[in-house]
């Protein structure tokens, strides 16, 4: 971690802080989705055990990472506006690093498993916290690829809707792709971007800060993910039980024969 008086110390767990709090709110909205049932506060009897055990090991380790920032900073303290300096990485940088380099995995691997049963969409997922001369590749072409298959979605929904037989199901379909992207592919980039970026540059307080923020941003995207999924499922089985219930209703002009018989009756009345 680069060198950084107390001030900076405070400043980046604060706003680390704030982000994990953001992330917390979408993490129960998320788990209401994953355990209870679409209506009301039965547990769901197929729970889908892939996404709520990736979305519980990203919990731990998003808590393991924050506790390791408080416990840099009240190691800071004592040093007041002097940074502290070291030889050696300290050991809560090394785990930090792997903590959320391995969320990065889980998150990669849950969300591709789980598009490839649903509409094929990708959160595009990275962390990047460290050396930047080690991790640079890793970082660049992460960026690079999510960019790329985020676009390759989009195209390949736009295709299912234009071959779709219902015009209303594929604009739908393709709404749905677009709040995705926007809820969890932009919030990444938002914070991912300036992250690789602030690598290149002698701040060492927006580097640790861009790194701190970013694990639980990339953690409220996964459940944003979630959210949007489990909803639009349970929209669409609501609008199908509605659609089985309501007797659809065709109207049509009347005939000849219908017009004859209504006024030979208004006649015989008269």
């Amino acid at each position: 971690m680069p060198l950084l008086t107390t001030y900076e110390m405070v400043v980046a767990l604060f706003t680390a802080s704030m982000a994990t709090g953001l992330y917390l709110s979408t993490l129960f909205h998320c788990l209401r989705w994953l355990l209870f049932a679409d209506k009301g506060w039965r547990i769901r009897t197929r729970i889908s055990w892939l996404m709520l055990s990736g979305t519980l090991v990203l919990f731990v380790l998003s808590t393991i990472h924050l506790s390791l920032a408080l416990y840099e900073t009240l190691i800071q303290i004592p040093f007041g506006n002097e940074a502290m300096k070291s030889g050696r990485i300290p050991w809560p940088d090394v785990v930090m690093c792997t903590v959320v380099n391995i969320s990065v995995l889980i998150t990669d691997g849950v969300l591709v498993v789980q598009s490839a049963a649903i509409i094929a969409v990708w959160v595009p997922v990275n962390m990047k916290i460290g050396p930047g001369t080690i991790l640079t590749p890793f970082w660049g072409s992460t960026i690079v690829v999510n960019i790329y298959v985020t676009s390759m979605i989009v195209l390949r929904i736009w295709k299912a809707a234009k071959l779709s037989d219902s015009f209303n199901t594929g604009t739908k379909d393709l709404r749905f792709a677009i709040r995705i992207l926007v809820e969890s592919g932009a919030l990444y980039l938002v914070v991912t971007i300036p992250h690789f970026i602030v690598w290149w540059t002698p701040n060492s307080m927006a580097i640790v800060l861009m790194g701190w923020i970013n694990l639980p941003v990339v953690c409220s995207a996964y459940n944003l993910i979630i959210i949007r999924i489990f909803k639009h499922r349970a929209e669409r089985r609501l609008k199908d039980q509605m659609g089985g219930i309501v007797p659809g209703m065709n109207f049509s002009a009347p005939s000849r024969t219908m017009l004859s018989m209504s006024s030979t009756t208004t006649s015989v009345d008269k």
